[in-house]
């Protein structure tokens, strides 16, 4: 999502490869290098993949990282 408010009913969990994600981010970032990214994965959900994920993001210049819990 951009912008402050997070769209959870209109997502799918389908995801870009993660060299497509990383040239998104770098074009969102050189656009505005204030960019934050909030990183939101269920209990089902890799933990190699989700760090792969965070790794790509940080690569394409994000430094403004944030993680979204949910209580069970």
């Amino acid at each position: 999502n951009l912008g402050s408010e997070v769209d959870i009913e209109s997502q799918t969990d389908s995801a870009p490869s993660k060299e497509a994600m990383r040239e998104k981010i770098a074009a969102i970032v050189a656009a505005n290098p204030q960019t934050q990214v909030y990183v939101r994965a269920d209990q089902h959900a890799d933990y190699a993949s989700v760090v792969a994920g965070i790794a790509e993001l940080q690569r394409g210049g994000i430094s403004r990282l944030g993680l979204i819990t949910e209580a069970p």
